[in-house]
C-alpha cells in the first residue's frame, strides 16, 4: 500500500522569488508584443513607447483578483446546488520608489505621449483638468536566481487604468512614493485582459547516478530511520532504495544530497545498499545492520 512519502512530487526549483522585477507603462494606442520571449528563452528588450517606471518598493507588486458569484439553494438541499461567477476583477497595486517624471505624470493621469523623454528632466503637471485617467499597457518583468538557472516571468496588462493612489506622504525621513492600483479591463482587440508568460523552471539537475557517502547510525535495526548523504537523490522512491535486495520500509525527507529511510526487515550482518534514480543506480555501500 503506497504511503505519502513515497508519492512525494515536491521540486523547490518552483519555488519562486521575484527579487528582481520592472514595470513598464505605455499608452493604450503603443502596439502590443507579439512574443515576450526569444527564440533562445531569453528576454526580449521592452518594446518602443514602454517607460521602465524606475525602484519598486520592497512592497513589490501585488496582483489581486477579487471573484464575485452567487449560490442557488434549492428546498430539498441545505448546502447550495451550483454556483455562478458575475464578475472577476484583476488589480495590480505597485509602490514606485522613485518620484520622477514619469511616476508623477501617471499620478497625474498623463498620457505618457505627453510625459518628457527622459525621467530625469523637468516635470509640471496641472491637476483638474481632465476627467479621468486613461488606459494604459503594462509589461511587468521579473527574474528569479541568475546566470543559466535564471527563471524568468512576464505578466501583461492590456488594457489598464488606474483607480486608486495612496497617499504620499512629505517628510524629513519617509521616501515619498507613489502608489497607484491599477484595475485591467478587457482589451476589446485582442480579445482578453491579461497574459502570465515564463521560461522553465530551470536549475542543476542530476544526469549522473546517485552516490552514497555515509549511512548513519550504524548499526540500525528494523524499523530505525538512517540518514543517507550523497548526491542524487531529487525525485527517488523508497522502492529504489535498496538494503542487500530488500527495499526500505518508507524515505522521507528528501532533498538532492541526503534523505531518511525507515530499514526493512531484514537479518545481521553487513549488507549492499544501493540507491537508484532515473539514470542510474549507486556503487554498492556496505552497511552493518542490526536485526
Amino acid at each position: 500500500m503506497p504511503d505519502v512519502s513515497s508519492q512525494l512530487s515536491d521540486d523547490n526549483r518552483n519555488v519562486r522569488h521575484h527579487g528582481l522585477q520592472i514595470m513598464a507603462i505605455a499608452d493604450y494606442s503603443a502596439a502590443v508584443p507579439t512574443e515576450f520571449f526569444a527564440a533562445d528563452g531569453t528576454l526580449n528588450a521592452l518594446p518602443v513607447g514602454y517607460k521602465n517606471m524606475g525602484y519598486i518598493t520592497t512592497a513589490g507588486i501585488k496582483v489581486g483578483t477579487a471573484i464575485t458569484d452567487s449560490t442557488d439553494t434549492m428546498v430539498q438541499d441545505i448546502e447550495p446546488v451550483r454556483s455562478s461567477i458575475s464578475a472577476l476583477t484583476r488589480t495590480l497595486v505597485v509602490s514606485f520608489g522613485e518620484s520622477n517624471a514619469w511616476t508623477q505624470g501617471l499620478a497625474a493621469g498623463a498620457l505618457v505621449a505627453d510625459w518628457p523623454t527622459d525621467k530625469n528632466a523637468a516635470w509640471s503637471y496641472d491637476f483638474g483638468t481632465g476627467t479621468d485617467f486613461p488606459y494604459y499597457r503594462i509589461m511587468i518583468l521579473t527574474q528569479d536566481y541568475s546566470g543559466p538557472t535564471a527563471v524568468y516571468r512576464v505578466e501583461f496588462a492590456y488594457r489598464a487604468k488606474p483607480t486608486a493612489l495612496a497617499d504620499r506622504t512629505l517628510d524629513r525621513t519617509t521616501v515619498e512614493e507613489i502608489n497607484p492600483t491599477f484595475t485591467c479591463f478587457r482589451d476589446p482587440v485582442v480579445g482578453k485582459s491579461y497574459t502570465i508568460e515564463s521560461t522553465p523552471s530551470t536549475g542543476p539537475v542530476s544526469t549522473a547516478a546517485p552516490t552514497i557517502t555515509s549511512i548513519t547510525p550504524a548499526d540500525a535495526g528494523t524499523g530505525a530511520t538512517v540518514t543517507f548523504a550523497g548526491t542524487g537523490f531529487t525525485g527517488i522512491t523508497a522502492s529504489e532504495v535498496l538494503f542487500g535486495g530488500t527495499a526500505a520500509t518508507s524515505i522521507s525527507n528528501i532533498t538532492d544530497t541526503s534523505f531518511d529511510a525507515v530499514v526493512p526487515s531484514g537479518t545481521a550482518g553487513s549488507v549492499n545498499v544501493t540507491v537508484q534514480n532515473a539514470n542510474g543506480t549507486s556503487a554498492p555501500f556496505s552497511y552493518t545492520r542490526a536485526a
